[in-house]
């Protein structure tokens, strides 16, 4: 059961109970308690990784069996937001002579939710460079839109909270995915690390297609 701390926190308890008999008569209960919040943790914790390792058999399933980049990307949006508990998320293609970038696959959004498709790369950030790392995370877009124009314009379509990344294969930025919610989030390490694993998966995806466009 969980339960309530005085203080507020939840713990989980395990509970078992025995019954003091004196025949026919029941005396009383003695009930003995244990504390399992981190077993709790550790089943949710794995748990979560099943699901999310079953995810990117899904993923992948996508990218060897489809040689259309469209329905590839709408497997990649429906696992990803799910896994990652996020409302909405696009996923952009950069065109590297122009450093434009379009608009893939969107999923949550209204039916135009930016009124832009094609948009510049130092839109997510400003600063963003060659193939140098970069996460744009905002837990909080009414404390923080002004980290960057992208944030700025999804504080403005009413999501709170914005994380976003560069799809790099093979040392070339591809594209970039980005996911929104609407409720602060401040992602921890592991929903991070999940984060940038999907976004090599995109790239790996853009990057096939790539190739094969280039055969033809």
């Amino acid at each position: 059961v969980r339960v309530r701390r005085a203080d507020g926190s939840w713990l989980w308890v395990e509970a078992l109970a025995t019954n003091l008999l004196d025949n026919p008569a029941v005396n009383g209960v003695v009930v003995n308690m244990r504390d399992i919040t981190e077993r709790r943790r550790a089943e949710r914790r794995t748990q979560r990784q099943l699901e999310r390792l079953g995810a990117l058999r899904t993923i992948d399933s996508a990218i060897t069996t489809s040689l259309e980049l469209g329905p590839t990307m709408e497997v990649f949006l429906d696992e990803s937001l799910l896994h990652l508990r996020r409302e909405a998320g696009a996923v952009f293609r950069l065109d590297a002579p122009t450093g434009r970038l379009t608009l893939l696959r969107a999923k949550g959004f209204a039916p135009n939710p930016t009124g832009r498709t094609n948009v510049s790369l130092t839109e997510f950030h400003p600063t963003t460079g060659g193939t140098e790392p970069w996460l744009l995370s905002v837990p909080d877009l009414a404390r923080g839109a002004e980290a960057s124009p992208r944030a700025e314009l999804m504080y403005a379509e009413g999501f709170l909270t914005y994380q976003a990344l560069p799809l790099v294969a093979r040392e070339h930025v591809l594209g970039v995915f980005e996911v929104v919610g609407r409720q602060p989030f401040v992602p921890d390490r592991e929903w991070l690390d999940f984060f940038r694993t999907l976004s090599g998966q995109a790239a790996i995806a853009i990057d096939n297609m790539a190739l094969l466009e280039g055969l033809h």
